[in-house]
This record gives structure tokens, sequence and C-alpha cells, in this order.
């Protein structure tokens, strides 16, 4: 109906023309400025022997939110079973070629990220490479930041164990996490196979140079598919 398009029209601009007429939202209170969502930046420390039984129960809860609907919790219950116990994590925190990160927002853990020095698959180059072994996100705080807070971090840490080039395993079929990688500066160079139950997947392998400064800055626009679960 053009005479109310009209009519709105005259009084956005009777509004924008007298800047003392508060919107009828503020006069309500159901707007501030205030009341918009802020992410807040995560606290990234590095673990200690005293988080090994969390950081199972953590990584077991990760893991199956981001694989169960792909390949069912059932295939991946012996996985979980042998690699997310305290034990293992204990080895894990004790080994001096890694470093171990975790980040915690408003006392929460929203992520950790597990950084090794030493071995590489032949198709990385590099005389010091560090691997990025797991890199896994909380699912209620995917997209708010901390992940790319995370790969920040495990480079720093990658330069802090002299490496010269970081490299990581992802499967073929999480397009988000690859998409994820490859706008931190990696690119696909290999791939190998794994079984779950009687499954035959795939894993790319990625790899990036390091620089000689921290990752300070990161890639822009980096929060849109922030989901780096490898």
């Amino acid at each position: 109906m053009p005479g109310r398009a009209h009519s709105r029209t005259r009084a956005r601009r009777r509004r924008q023309a007298r800047p003392d007429v508060v919107p009828r939202a503020v006069r309500r209170g159901r707007w501030s400025p205030h009341n918009r969502r802020v992410n807040p930046a995560p606290s990234i420390r590095r673990a200690t022997a005293a988080d090994a039984t969390m950081l199972a129960e953590f990584g077991a809860e990760t893991f199956l939110a981001a694989y169960a609907a792909q390949v069912g919790a059932a295939v991946l219950a012996p996985y979980i079973a042998e690699t997310f116990t305290p034990e293992h994590l204990a080895a894990e925190l004790a080994d001096e070629r890694g470093r171990f990160l975790i980040a915690e927002v408003d006392g929460s853990v929203a992520a950790y990220v597990v950084v090794h020095a030493g071995e590489r698959p032949a198709e990385v180059a590099g005389q010091r490479p560090v691997e990025i072994r797991r890199l896994y996100a909380a699912p209620a705080f995917i997209g708010r930041g901390v992940g790319s807070a995370m790969m920040r971090a495990a480079l720093d840490a990658a330069l802090e164990l002299s490496g010269d080039v970081a490299w990581l395993g992802v499967w073929s079929r999480n397009a988000r996490a690859i998409a994820f990688y490859r706008r931190w500066g990696f690119e696909v160079v290999g791939s190998v196979p794994f079984m779950l139950g009687e499954v035959r997947h795939e894993d790319l392998i990625m790899a990036r140079p390091l620089g000689g400064r921290p990752a300070s800055g990161g890639p822009p626009g980096d929060r849109s598919g922030d989901r780096p679960t490898g």
C-alpha cells in the first residue's frame, strides 16, 4: 500500500532530523548497546599433570560430538577407550617434546590442542617438523573465535619448539575443518588411510612453513568456520 509506505518514510526522515527522538525499542527497555553479545577472549594456559583426568573426559566428549553423527558412537568407542584415558593423557603431558594447551572461557574449558615436535610423514618438508595433533573445541564454543585463538597459540608453541614446519592430519570428509586450516596457511601435501571399525577412511596431511615470529594476527574473518576438529 503506497500510502502507508510513504508515511513510514516520512516518519523515518523526521526521526533522523530530530536526534532528540529516542527509538521506541530503547524507550521500552528492549535494546541497549550493552546487550550485544560479546565473545570474551579465552584464557590459554599450559596443561599440567593435574589436568589429565579432566582432559580425558573433555577429549572423549568433544571427539564424540565431532564424529558420532557421521560414523556412529559404537564405531568410535574402541578408539575413545584407548586414547582418552587419564593414563594416556598423563603420558602426553609428561612428554618434554610437546606442549598441551587449554583454553578457558569464564572458568569453563572451551578447547585444547596438543603440539608435538619430532616425527613427520615423508610428504612433509622441513628439518624440524612440529605436529598439531589435536585441536578440539567444545560444541558450545564453536564459532566464537576459540579455535582461532588456539591455532594462534599452537603456532607460537611450534616456534618455541624451534619448528620450521607445522603439520597435521584431518579427516578428508571434514570440509569445515579443512577450510579452517587452509585459512591458516595449511595446504594438503599427502594423505594416509586409517580404519574405523571395518570401514577404511582417509586423513589428509596438511602442512605450512613456520616463520620467525609469533602468529599474532591470524586470517581475516576467521570466526565464520571456526570448527577446528581433525
